[in-house]
């Protein structure tokens, strides 16, 4: 998947034309489903892509390696297209929606679920990027950090805006919470 990520980011550059063929809601059922196949792999630019390689990274690896490739890309799948219905029902509109992020949210909670005691170091400018001008590093447990993240994007979905599809964020995790449910009930 990070292969298709960065094919994905750099594509766009090279053919631009390509986001004309990536979801779109107030088109969910055109293509024949392959919109929303080359949008998880399509990015808004660099930044956006290196956050979801970054989580891919850190989160996605653990939980592949605990579940299996292929339980890890049912998850991922089943959580972008969580994440697309909700996108479409909430939001809607015309703009498309490109990125790995619904699938990736999924990860997160599957992570959470099936590691609940790791613990995770990030700088402070990460958790309130406005709030504090020095940065410092703090160490979370992981189901803190899902808190926070989920807060977040109820906050941004309600209160945001920016481009960022925070429910696909919302419904990917969503889709996420009862297969890992599923797979931690199976460990024990």
């Amino acid at each position: 998947m990070l292969l298709g990520i960065i094919i994905g980011t750099l594509l766009p550059i090279v053919e631009p034309e390509i986001l004309d063929l990536a979801f779109r809601p107030d088109q969910p059922l055109s293509g024949a489903g392959l919109p929303a196949i080359l949008s998880v792999f399509l990015h808004a630019g660099f930044l956006h892509a290196f956050g979801n390689a970054a989580f891919l990274l850190l989160f996605g690896a653990d939980v592949e390696h605990e579940v299996g490739g292929t339980r890890f890309v049912v998850l991922l799948g089943a959580a972008e297209v969580a994440g697309l219905v909700l996108d479409v029902v909430l939001v809607g509109g015309e703009l498309p929606r490109v990125g790995a992020s619904a699938a990736l949210s999924g990860a997160l909670v599957a992570y959470v679920l099936l590691f609940p005691w790791k613990e995770i170091e990030m700088p402070t400018s990460w958790l309130f990027p406005l709030a504090l001008r020095g940065q410092f590093w703090v160490t979370l447990q992981v189901p803190w950090l899902l808190a926070i993240w989920l807060a977040h994007q109820f906050f941004g979905h309600y209160f945001g805006g920016g481009g960022i599809a925070y429910a696909a964020h919302l419904g990917g995790a969503a889709a996420g919470l009862p297969i890992a449910l599923r797979w931690r009930a199976r460990a024990a």
